[in-house]
């Protein structure tokens, strides 16, 4: 299935590209050359936008009720609106230049299905984690900045504050925040399922998460610093180990399950001697 829509206008593509009474079914859209034969398409649901032409401004796809995988990757979209894609599953919006997501709107009682979540390399504004606490199903959650030009055309993500709002995401796999400004809250990660995490500067010497490296450089008690620092943050380099990656998530989450326990004794001895008698 092939379309040529001679427009870069986000939503004016997609109103000349898929009537309306069609969205709620199962939507395909594939670029040219692009292999479908490892999709189970019944089961994903897709919709995937074409390579060309790049798409700008603001994209509503709302309307897409049935939607379970969006792939927007490498376009020029600044806003997406999801409100109506409640079985939504996977979002891979990598390399746009987004700086507003209008999340699915869930009924009480339903649990947001969303597992991936990449939003790697566009331009939020500051801002903290908070919008992700209820994402209780993420295995995969890509907020960073990898992309060294455009940071330098000040286009990057700039989230903010504390990893304390990802404290339930208990299936968490994957977290990359390379180059953001979030400082704090390691000890709130959970170590169930956790295997990847990115947090390297990429290059903005004064993102937030120098923060990070060094703290954990200090409760580590690793011996390494500057650039070989950075390399370790963002599993670039080997620094003598071809299993620095596994080894420093490893350390990682050695170190919160020890400092959970370590808490956790200080409270109790806390309310033991609150009780005590006087």
């Amino acid at each position: 299935m092939k379309y040529m829509v001679n427009t870069n206008n986000a939503q004016e593509w997609l109103n000349r590209t898929i009537h309306q009474t069609r969205r709620q079914s199962v939507i395909y859209i594939f670029p040219e050359g692009f292999e479908t034969s490892g999709y189970d398409l019944e089961e994903h649901n897709i919709l995937y936008v074409p390579r060309y032409p790049l798409l700008e401004g603001e994209l509503d796809l709302s309307d897409f009720t049935s939607v379970k995988t969006i792939k927007i990757e490498g376009h020029l979209i600044t806003k997406l609106n999801l409100t109506g894609c409640q079985q939504l599953r996977i979002l891979k919006a990598e390399n746009n230049q987004l700086r507003k997501v209008i999340w699915p709107q869930y009924n009480d009682n339903q649990i947001s299905p969303l597992v991936i979540i990449d939003l790697t390399n566009n331009d939020f504004a500051a801002r903290n984690l908070s919008e992700f606490s209820r994402f209780v199903n993420l295995a995969d959650l890509s907020l960073g900045t990898d992309d060294r030009v455009k940071i330098s055309q000040n286009i990057y993500n700039r989230w903010n504050g504390s990893l304390e709002p990802l404290q339930n995401l208990h299936k968490l796999m994957v977290l990359n925040i390379s180059g953001t400004d979030i400082d704090s809250g390691v000890e709130y990660l959970s170590v169930k399922e956790f295997s990847c995490f990115a947090f390297g500067n990429s290059g903005r010497t004064e993102a937030g998460v120098n923060a990070i490296q060094l703290y954990l450089k200090r409760v580590l008690g690793l011996l390494i610093e500057g650039s070989e620092l950075n390399d370790w943050a963002n599993n670039e380099g080997d620094y003598n180990d071809e299993n620095l990656a596994y080894e420093k998530v490893g350390d990682i989450c050695n170190w919160i399950e020890n400092y959970r326990i370590t808490e956790q004794t200080r409270l109790l001895v806390q309310t033991m001697q609150a009780h005590l008698p006087r």
